[in-house]
């Protein structure tokens, strides 16, 4: 529904309410449509909801409110950054996969201290998903930074040297003490 600006959507607390029973519904197409409809909206309470669709029993489910949290895109990172918390482990699993589609969409964005921050703790997640999604997004972050210092430090504008990328990440998980013993595959 329209707000009466005609600014973009929006609903009334009693119509988010709905759309919360409705994601317990048993029916799995009254599921599907509501997390449709929050997609949608893109507001942080709506954001909210998709990541607990996170968790839900049934894989369609879950995989729609995955896609639904990726369009709404860096948006919804505050959530997601959270979320990398939770005991569930579809739903850690999901907002870790969501942040790396996201960074690895914008590697070069500024991404600040608590992105990294939720990243690295995240290396040590019990889950292999998790950690393997955390080190693919903080190898993008790192490669877009490392790429632009080493293209600037030799006034390059193209190609750039693998091994000295290769040695920043490095140097940067030794100082966060990072142990990548865990991605050996």
């Amino acid at each position: 529904m329209k707000n009466k600006n005609n600014n973009g959507p929006h609903i009334a607390l009693k119509d988010m309410e709905g759309l919360k029973d409705a994601l317990g519904s048993d029916d799995l197409k009254v599921r599907l449509n509501a997390i449709k409809k929050l997609r949608m909206l893109g507001d942080r309470r709506s954001m909210g909801l998709l990541v607990d669709s996170l968790k839900d029993e049934h894989f369609d489910a879950r995989e729609t409110a995955y896609r639904a949290l990726c369009k709404v895109g860096y948006r919804a990172m505050p959530v997601l950054l959270q979320a990398l918390d939770d005991k569930n482990f579809y739903i850690r699993m999901y907002a870790a996969l969501v942040i790396t589609e996201e960074i690895k969409k914008h590697p070069g964005r500024k991404y600040g201290a608590a992105v990294i921050d939720a990243l690295t703790h995240s290396l040590k997640d019990k889950s292999i998903y998790v950690r393997r999604s955390a080190y693919e997004a903080l190898e993008s972050i790192i490669l877009a930074k490392a790429e632009k210092r080493y293209k600037r430090s030799l006034g390059l504008h193209s190609a750039r040297s693998r091994t000295e990328i290769e040695a920043t990440i490095n140097a940067y998980l030794k100082e966060k003490q990072v142990d990548l013993s865990s991605f050996e595959v």
